[in-house]
């Protein structure tokens, strides 16, 4: 690995989700998480020991497994999967969408008000 800022800073978020969510070394894992660190989803608690707490509740099979780290100078984003608590899920929650097959057969994404039979949408009201 690079001796880069980059590489360096994807290395310290790769050791602190491994130190959290698969060691569940709470005391080392303080050194990567502050005090003052906020939480924006709202069902998990402010804070360094919301977040704590958040992992101390989840099962002792859960297990963060990362998929996909980026960083660029003082910014990484990390893209993975949490496993072990029944279901994997995707930690980007991003829009999911029905599959559908097209009339050349190729297999291809597709919002549900497109798909055909869908309930159509409200008309949206102009004056």
């Amino acid at each position: 690995m690079s001796n880069s800022a980059p590489e360096r800073n994807k290395a310290f978020v790769l050791e602190a989700f491994e130190t959290l969510f698969n060691k569940r070394d709470y005391v080392a894992a303080e050194r990567f998480w502050s005090p003052r660190y906020i939480q924006h989803s709202a069902h998990i608690a402010s804070g360094r020991e919301g977040l704590f707490n958040l992992v101390r509740s989840a099962p002792e099979t859960l297990h963060y497994e990362n998929q996909l780290v980026i960083a660029e100078g003082n910014y990484v984003i990390a893209h993975g999967r949490f496993h072990g608590d029944g279901a994997s899920r995707r930690l980007d929650r991003g829009r999911r969408y029905p599959v559908r097959r097209s009339t050349s057969r190729k297999r291809r994404f597709q919002p549900r008000w497109m798909c055909p039979g869908a309930r159509p949408r409200r008309k949206p009201c102009h004056n």
